[in-house]
């Protein structure tokens, strides 16, 4: 829950999912670039808020200290009210509970398909459903995904799901539904801790920020 708060409160948080590259250049100032097979795991470099009295959070804060850089937790962003920005689910229009309407009829490589149902199998042929951003996650699953390109409607009951890496399949994601936007969420473990104290304003304060890095099995 610790974690979770921090993100909650956080001034700032910087997401990567890259791709492991390695670049060269050529004695004749050419480029080189290799890719490495890579599960892309989500890391977060969190900036704590600034502003946090230390009565309010000593207990919360001392949550830190029991999972410190050992132990696995589970957040997910745009997890208070004003942040659901950060990761809205913009496709379906109007169908908060397209999650429900959408399973997963098979996968591939780094593609789902997803079968449609009720009022979203109704929806034109032109309608997005979803949007290059998008994130989204079998709900047995421990991995969320971020779709790679605008999905049409198209016509049939399902659509390919072209996704940013290769699908982890640590359970059984056929026929699963999905959880979309701020409903998804994150294993992670943290890498780096900065070193809490507490100034004359009775204010926590951090020496830098909290790393966080998804747990891929």
């Amino acid at each position: 829950m610790s974690l979770q708060y921090i993100i909650d409160t956080a001034e700032g948080i910087e997401v990567e999912r890259n791709a492991v590259v390695a670049q060269t250049v050529s004695r004749n100032q050419k480029i080189i670039t290799a890719t490495r097979n890579s599960n892309k795991p989500w890391r977060f470099t969190v900036s704590p808020s600034t502003g946090l009295l230390y009565v309010n959070v000593r207990t919360t804060l001392e949550q830190l200290y029991v999972t410190d850089r050992h132990t696995e937790a589970t957040v997910k962003l745009g997890n208070v009210l004003g942040q659901s920005w950060l990761v809205d689910y913009r496709g379906a229009p109007g169908y908060t509970n397209a999650e429900s309407l959408m399973t997963i009829g098979g996968y591939t490589g780094n593609v789902f398909t997803i079968s449609l149902s009720g009022a979203v199998a109704s929806l034109s042929s032109t309608s997005v459903l979803f949007y290059a951003g998008d994130i989204m996650q079998p709900k047995n699953s421990r991995y969320p995904y971020v779709v790679s390109s605008n999905i049409i409607r198209g016509t049939g009951n399902s659509v390919s799901v072209t996704v940013n890496r290769g699908i982890i399949a640590d359970a059984n994601l056929v026929n699963q539904q999905i959880y979309v936007g701020k409903n998804c969420s994150y294993k992670v473990i943290a890498t780096n801790l900065p070193k809490m104290g507490v100034n004359a304003d009775r204010r926590v304060t951090f020496s830098g920020s909290f790393e966080l890095t998804e747990v891929v099995l």
